[in-house]
């Protein structure tokens, strides 16, 4: 009788064992369906990160390349107003130093404007000398006697204070061919002070 209880009782293991054997399937399939899930979960997460990533990369990839067309845009903007910028400090530069020349340059024809006014009506300015340093020598052409006496007043009552004159002397009057020749000599005040 033992094999029979043996038996039944194996029997009833059997048939427990059918049933673990359900349970476990019907486990490993549910960890196997979650299994499968969480790393399809994953993967779906993990490849739209690596999607998001190549979207990031791409947009800064653009910026940067916009970034580079506009610095090179730049800067040649750049090199040509410095080109721009030098050559107007050179024109400024060229143009300061013509005008301190001209400043520096003997004003010949402000003298002569100002030795032109005692000249009176009736004379004319046949020659201008400014070889000697500190006078105007200045040759003057009449047609009459009265016209150098005329002269000489002109010059006796010119009042020199307002001109770049010191002094005006008549050196000589020499008569050639019904013309009178008289030889002025202007004493330019220093640095041409009025």
């Amino acid at each position: 009788m033992i094999w029979p209880v043996v038996y039944l009782h194996k029997h009833m293991v059997q048939v427990n064992l059918l049933s673990k054997k359900k349970g476990i399937r019907k486990q490993r399939n549910i960890f196997s369906i979650v299994g499968i899930g969480v790393f399809g979960l994953f993967s779906i997460f993990f490849l739209v990160q690596i999607v998001m990533l190549v979207i990031r990369y791409i947009s800064v990839n653009q910026k940067l390349t916009a970034i580079k067309e506009e610095t090179e845009t730049i800067s040649t903007q750049m090199l040509k107003d410095n080109e721009r910028l030098n050559q107007f400090i050179l024109t400024k530069f060229i143009l300061g130093e013509i005008l301190t020349l001209r400043s520096k340059q003997f004003d010949y024809s402000a003298y002569l404007e100002q030795a032109q006014a005692y000249i009176p009506a009736g004379s004319e300015i046949s020659g201008v000398d400014f070889q000697t340093v500190g006078f105007v020598n200045i040759r003057v052409m009449s047609r009459s006697s009265n016209q150098v006496a005329l002269l000489e007043k002109s010059l006796k009552d010119a009042d020199l204070s307002a001109s770049s004159f010191d002094r005006v002397v008549i050196k000589s009057v020499i008569k050639s061919d019904a013309v009178y020749r008289t030889d002025l000599l202007f004493g330019i005040k220093k640095n041409g002070d009025k």
